[in-house]
């Protein structure tokens, strides 16, 4: 899906490219909750709400990191959110942290210094600006997990789903609007393209964490940066320094350990966002 978000960059806006993904997405999961007769308003809309407004802050920072940053970079971003995860649990969660976490953070931390670093030799300068809205987007990633977690013990899963999709499309249709751009045939294929891929890694991760630990389930996720950085390499002559390949690995490793380590961390991840 990254390929084509970044393929669609300068020809659809950006709000246009959210818009779509959210909407392509709405239709499906809407259809399954009407048809099981579950409440569109049960108790706890308001966490569900937050989910959909952290959900949505994540789908935009994301798309703008995918747009403006080399693929394998712009999604290890988004896999920094288990530490952000702790972070909010800590908050808002009252819960301990361990220093084995403590450990994690560290390592991912140092690898995220030697992946982002532009003067390191070999490796192409970063534009700031995307670096930190592609932070951004694993804050909103980890609040958004944090909010899943609280909303779980009262509704269902394809609920929460349903409401980061049609909070995303609710906000975004007016900001698509401004700008909106009709798209020629290619175009509108490769929106539709995105949309699909979405809609079947939600169903399909969903289904992973119903079968799986939560923490294998997620760790496998990271092989998304080697299939982006592979993509970027074969599309768009994306290339990364030997340090920056060192601190992705940095990274990973702490983000496994995080996935993997602890029980808690594992319940945490039930739901994917879907913003990859």
């Amino acid at each position: 899906m990254a390929v084509f978000v970044k393929q669609l960059t300068g020809l659809i806006p950006h709000f246009e490219l959210v818009f779509f993904r959210a909407f392509i997405n709405l239709i499906p999961v809407l259809a399954i909750v009407l048809y099981r007769r579950e409440k569109l308003f049960p108790s706890g809309t308001g966490i569900l709400t937050i989910r959909g407004l952290a959900g949505f802050g994540g789908l935009c920072c994301v798309f703008y990191a995918m747009a403006h940053l080399p693929l394998s970079i712009a999604v290890m971003l988004l896999w920094c959110s288990p530490i952000f995860v702790i972070l909010f649990s800590w908050l808002f969660l009252r819960e301990k942290l361990h220093p084995w976490q403590l450990i994690a953070v560290a390592i991912a931390f140092a690898g995220l210094i030697l992946l982002l670093r532009p003067d390191w030799p070999g490796a192409r300068a970063l534009p700031i600006g995307a670096i930190i809205v592609g932070l951004f987007g694993a804050v909103f990633s980890g609040l958004a997990y944090v909010a899943v977690r609280a909303a779980t013990a009262r509704v269902s899963v394809n609920l929460i789903v349903l409401y980061f999709v049609a909070v995303s499309t609710i906000l975004s249709a007016p900001l698509a609007a401004r700008d909106f751009y009709l798209p020629n045939t290619g175009e509108a294929v490769r929106l539709l393209i995105i949309g699909v891929l979405a809609t079947g890694s939600q169903f399909t991760m969903t289904q992973a964490y119903r079968y799986a630990p939560a923490g294998q389930v997620s760790t496998m996720g990271l092989m998304n940066a080697g299939f982006s950085a592979l993509f970027g390499w074969v599309l768009f002559d994306e290339r990364l320094g030997g340090l920056q390949w060192l601190g992705m690995g940095l990274l990973s490793a702490g983000v496994a350990f995080l996935s993997l380590g602890g029980k808690n961390l594992a319940h945490r991840g039930k739901t994917p966002l879907g913003t990859g």
